[in-house]
């Protein structure tokens, strides 16, 4: 069948949820511009669209009444988020028993202003919980859209390679800009990094890195076998190293500027997260295949040289951040551990009940010391943060609710045939880097990221067991 046929087919069954996934995928690349939308107006609008392309899927579900999997995993999860959410709004209400709200309300009741107009809440701060609030309902909203959109395999091949398209332009347009100088927006600062359109080199290190998760599965998963029947062992190393390039050229090329992307942000949590991203990705390889055998060792081998390579040509400033790691840990200059120790202190004094999602840099500022030159408007931990905003017992729900859908991720890569794996494992290894990225950065308060790390986690999600 002739190029030309072949797309006429492709385009005649063409369906209202293929359309619906192009649009989502656009929406998605639409949201890193504006400073990854973490501004107020983007951020607005970016929540719109999500809810209404959320809102054309359930009409066109209504018509067409496509069969939609729900597995009790899911459900429970779901049941979890919902239970977080809800658990943040009653932060923000003034009904709720004297003695969970925190005590600067009193404080500002005898100093003799209007209680009326501030009545005793959990939250210190209730205007920030509705944009934190809508971040994470983004997150959840691309989460949704995935899973219901990502059940059918076609699809799935579209979502994946569309995802990392938009990632790589992202990434093509960062080296533009760090090697033109243009700068597309005012609040973008040129510096010896690539940072793209985000504001912070780290946001932009994990969106290039969730990129990358997915081009290293599309590499290195399904690429075909090597027979070493018929060849030598130094041709069938050859064949192991040059089978992507031939097989998947455009792949190759997005992994390599995805990369350079992500090593040129140098992000120190960007390249440890990728890094841990990797291992488990060549751990699965050995798994899937049933044994760690030469090939998996090679193309290990291959992938660390090439590397290494990469660092050793356009590495050096990535690798003198790492020449003095005592910088952060200096409790009495205000860096990032004082800033976690301080943060564990105030967790310590409402465990349970928290100071309010979205609240923390009105929690660092009644408490910071001299010691801190700088005012932190998050913890740099995302797992700190959350606990001290939500409480544990909400933090750990979340946590919870995300570690089961990373755990079914990770069943599928096993049970799954190669498409589905591949969306599993691009999801499993995506979490990995992001988890690992937010012990010492904060990305995922970033809209843009969040809902590109739900939406891949959404897809891996949607996959069933064969």
């Amino acid at each position: 069948m002739s190029n030309s046929k072949q797309r006429l087919t492709w385009l005649q069954n063409l369906t209202y949820f293929d359309v619906l996934a192009f649009v989502t995928l656009l929406v998605l690349a639409g949201a890193v511009f504006p400073l990854g939308s973490n501004r107020p107006l983007p951020a607005s609008v970016l929540a719109g669209a999500l809810a209404c392309l959320l809102i054309l899927w359930a009409l066109g579900a209504l018509a067409k009444k496509p069969i939609i999997i729900v597995p009790k995993d899911v459900l429970a999860a779901g049941l979890l988020i919902l239970a977080v959410l809800g658990w943040s709004w009653l932060q923000t209400v003034t009904w709720t028993p004297a003695a969970w709200h925190h005590p600067v309300w009193q404080v500002i009741s005898d100093i003799g202003a209007d209680t009326d107009a501030v009545a005793g809440m959990v939250a210190i701060n209730s205007a920030a919980a509705g944009p934190a609030r809508m971040n994470l309902l983004g997150g959840i909203a691309a989460f949704t859209l995935f899973f219901v959109l990502g059940q059918r395999g076609r699809r799935v091949t579209l979502l994946l390679y569309g995802f990392m398209l938009v990632t790589t332009f992202y990434a093509v347009l960062g080296l533009y800009m760090a090697l033109s100088g243009w700068q597309p927006l005012d609040e973008l600062r040129q510096g010896q990094f690539i940072h793209s359109t985000f504001v912070n080199r780290n946001h932009f290190a994990t969106y290039c890195n969730i990129g990358l998760a997915i081009a290293l599965v599309l590499l290195f998963d399904g690429s075909g076998s090597v027979s070493s029947e018929h060849l030598s062992t130094k041709a069938s190393l050859v064949r192991a190293l040059t089978m992507p390039l031939e097989q998947k050229p455009f792949v190759v090329m997005g992994f390599g500027i995805l990369l350079l992307g992500s090593l040129g942000s140098i992000s120190r949590g960007g390249f440890i997260s990728l890094c841990a991203g990797i291992a488990v990705l060549f751990f699965l390889r050995g798994k899937v295949t049933k044994k760690i055998g030469w090939p998996t060792f090679v193309g290990a081998g291959g992938f660390a040289a090439l590397l290494l390579a990469v660092i050793l040509l356009v590495g050096d400033p990535l690798l003198s951040r790492f020449d003095d790691p005592t910088a952060d840990a200096d409790l009495l200059s205000g860096g990032r551990l004082a800033g976690w120790l301080l943060t564990i202190e105030l967790i310590k004094e409402r465990p349970l009940l928290g100071y309010g999602l979205g609240s923390y840099i009105d929690l660092f500022l009644m408490h910071a010391d001299e010691r801190f030159r700088f005012a932190f408007d998050h913890a740099h931990n995302d797992y700190l943060e959350t606990a001290a905003e939500l409480g544990l017992p909400a933090t750990f729900a979340l946590v919870a609710a995300i570690a089961i859908l990373v755990a079914r991720t990770g069943r599928l890569v096993f049970q799954t045939k190669r498409v589905q794996r591949q969306a599993a494992s691009a999801a499993f290894i995506g979490s990995i880097i992001v988890g690992t990225h937010a012990l010492v950065d904060f990305s995922l308060t970033i809209p843009a990221v969040s809902i590109a790390y739900g939406a891949l986690l959404g897809l891996g999600t949607a996959q069933i067991k064969s």
